[in-house]
């Protein structure tokens, strides 16, 4: 895979989604660099990584082509951003090497077709009542949180 890399400290992994590339995180790259270590590569068949003949669509496999491309630069654990079909990679990555995974964050995920969303999700899209649902959406579904230990 085509990979570009900037910056130093904590290394953090950048996977974009489709029909993008690696320069999807170039202005997010230029604004972290300095505090640390942003890796992005493109995805097979999309930027400058030739097609692979598995695709997009054995998420393992590129889970673990992740893996060989950790352990090649030396790094002990990384923080994985993902972005629409990069976040389907980042989190079969984080489920087969979760000692690997500093933090996870998946920016707005792509939804599979087998899946079916909660009608709940289809009400709280419309504009206005969504926002106005939101406290009690909080309220009845995410847990309170405590105070960590001492």
């Amino acid at each position: 895979m085509y990979l570009f890399s900037e910056g130093c400290g904590d290394p953090i992994l950048f996977l974009h989604g489709m029909p993008t590339s690696c320069h999807l995180w170039n202005r997010i790259i230029k604004k972290m660099s300095s505090q640390f270590t942003c890796i992005a590569v493109d995805l097979p068949g999309l930027g400058r990584t030739p097609r692979a003949p598995h695709g997009f669509r054995e998420l393992d496999t590129l889970a673990a082509t992740v893996e060989a491309l950790r352990r090649k630069r030396g790094i002990e654990k990384w923080h994985i951003v993902g972005h629409d079909a990069g976040c389907a990679i980042a989190v079969h990555y984080a489920h087969h090497f979760p000692e690997r995974v500093g933090r996870l964050a998946l920016l707005t995920p792509s939804i599979f077709p087998e899946l079916k969303p909660f009608y709940l999700f289809e009400i709280l899209r419309k504009p206005l009542l969504g926002e106005l649902m939101a406290p009690a959406v909080n309220l009845l579904f995410l847990e309170p949180r405590h105070a960590a230990c001492a």
